[in-house]
């Protein structure tokens, strides 16, 4: 899905001089202490080659983008991987409480980053506030309407498609609610790894992962975008860059909510939870 947007981003610059490439994640199934301490290992590398080598050695003059990487089973490689390079910039499409569960490893994991001298960029003004990371707003592209316009019937009322992240408790409640009120929802929820499930939270879940041209064309045929984030989270996420550009209504959790939509088009979980006929 990153690989989908950057292209989509890219592809409307007038410099046409860039190359996109996709990279696999092939680690992340693989031990958790190895993963990490591989990451570490990669991270430290770099480290002593930006503080020998890299000054003598010859260095690429190509600039690299590393768009919503920032798994460190992947992050650290790709650092090290283009290490010769002029620049190297990070854009976070997560806030960073979900880089690592540890708050320990997660500062060790920040620091170490930023002693490489990548540019962090993110789009959570809490979290550029807190780790003193580069900050601009949420990023969308207006030439996917065009291109996924839909001017057919919509097909459903409710719209959530995304990984569990510990979401599953609330998408559940919030379908119970919907069914009381005969709205037709389409709940497409991916399991998180290496977590139990019970046999009936197992129905509600899909292992194939949608590509982001399935997830538009869905949201085209839909009328009403759920959207929950984790707690803290200030920037405005895409699920609601989504709703906005897409002209869809948007049950939200988030506090600060983006101010861009009319009122007509946001309901909070709360609202929503006390008069759901409203949608």
């Amino acid at each position: 899905n990153g690989y989908f947007l950057s292209n989509i981003f890219l592809k409307n610059l007038k410099n046409k001089d860039y190359e996109i490439i996709e990279f696999v994640n092939k680690n992340n199934n693989k031990n958790k202490l190895y993963n990490h301490l591989l990451g570490f290992i990669y991270l430290f590398m770099t480290i002593i080659y930006k503080k020998t080598l890299y000054v003598c050695c010859n260095k690429k003059k190509d600039d690299v983008i590393l768009f919503s990487i920032d798994e460190i089973e992947l992050l650290p490689y790709l650092v090290w991987k283009y290490r010769k390079s002029k620049n190297i910039s990070l854009w976070l499409w997560n806030p960073t409480i979900k880089l690592l569960k540890n708050k320990y490893e997660r500062s060790l994991y920040i620091y170490m980053l930023k002693i490489t001298n990548i540019s962090i960029w993110t789009f959570d003004a809490n979290d550029a506030k807190k780790y003193f990371f580069n900050y601009h707003p949420q990023i969308y592209s207006k030439s996917l309407v065009n291109d996924y316009k839909h001017s057919g019937l919509l097909e459903y009322d409710i719209l959530f498609i995304g990984h569990d992240k510990n979401r599953l408790k609330e998408l559940k409640k919030i379908k119970e609610k919907l069914n009381l009120f005969d709205l037709k929802t389409f709940l497409y929820i991916i399991p998180d790894n290496n977590k139990v499930y019970t046999i009936e939270d197992k129905k509600l879940m899909q292992e194939k992962i949608l590509s982001y041209d399935e997830v538009l064309k869905l949201i085209s045929k839909s009328k009403c975008i759920i959207d929950l984030v984790q707690s803290g989270q200030e920037g405005a996420s895409l699920r609601e860059l989504e709703a906005l550009f897409f002209n869809k209504k948007l049950i939200s959790n988030r506090v600060n909510i983006d101010k861009s939509f009319s009122d007509k088009n946001i309901l909070s979980l709360e609202n929503f939870y006390d008069n759901p006929k409203i949608i």
